[in-house]
């Protein structure tokens, strides 16, 4: 519809822009509202899908992090007593080499929450630090 009033526009015959025909603005006064209307809606829509999206990427943050929280619980090593993590730690910790640049200990407390708790709570792992 735009092409076509612009070449209107184009085809006036050579006329001044004092002799415009007067139904010609009209028409594309109405299609320039039209276009303002429809511009608006898409800008209604467009911020109503970005909080969706907003909502949906927040929800699949935290669904991750259960997902992630349950597989963790359902691994094997999960299952081991505090005691026998312990053991296989302070075994880890002195078989380390020296001068090893990631510390053993370091990593045992990074892998999970409950890793960290069980490594923080030995002193005897950080002796050497």
């Amino acid at each position: 519809m735009v092409l076509r009033t612009t070449r209107g526009l184009a085809n006036t015959g050579g006329l001044s822009h004092n002799t415009v025909p007067e139904e010609l603005l009209s028409t594309l006064r109405q299609e320039v509202c039209a276009l303002e209307n429809r511009r608006k809606e898409l800008l209604a829509h467009l911020e109503e899908t970005n909080t969706s999206l907003v909502e949906v990427q927040s929800l699949l943050t935290r669904k991750t992090a259960q997902a992630h929280t349950v597989q963790n619980l359902l691994a094997p090593v999960s299952r081991l007593p505090d005691e026998v993590l312990l053991a296989i730690f302070e075994e880890a910790v002195r078989s380390q080499e020296q001068g090893q640049i990631t510390r053993t200990e370091m990593a045992i407390s990074y892998t999970s929450h409950h890793w960290r708790q069980v490594a923080v709570s030995a002193p005897r792992l950080w002796n050497s630090l």
